[in-house]
């Protein structure tokens, strides 16, 4: 008779949700929180990334200039105002921002795992 451990490989599947605004990704997400699932929202990963302190807020400053900045805060509204009217300026701040919410997010999936 053996006292060795069992050992259980669990494989991690990673489903995406999407969808415009509205149409129910937040229902949908607290469903699978609701049965014990770990959930990573970009929505909220996009925010912790421009948090004062964070190398991205300064380029965003930077690129966008100081207006963008609510005392040493993004105002997210004003960069809005930028960017929705402007394609490019928006292809620039995916290009700072993207990056950076993938690696947070990925980083997030790696320590669901364990």
């Amino acid at each position: 008779m053996s006292f060795l451990p069992t050992v259980t490989i669990i494989s991690m599947k990673k489903i995406g949700i999407t969808g415009g605004i509205g149409s129910g990704k937040t229902v949908v997400s607290n469903v699978f929180r609701g049965e014990g699932f770990s959930i990573i929202d970009a929505d909220v990963v996009a925010r912790q990334v421009v948090e004062p302190g964070r190398h991205e807020l300064e380029e965003l400053k930077n690129v966008f200039g100081v207006e963008i900045m609510q005392g040493n805060a993004l105002d997210r509204k004003k960069l809005g105002q930028i960017v929705f009217s402007d394609s490019h300026k928006r292809k620039i701040l995916d290009s700072i921002l993207q990056p950076a919410i993938r690696q947070a997010m990925l980083i997030q999936m790696d320590y669901f795992q364990y």
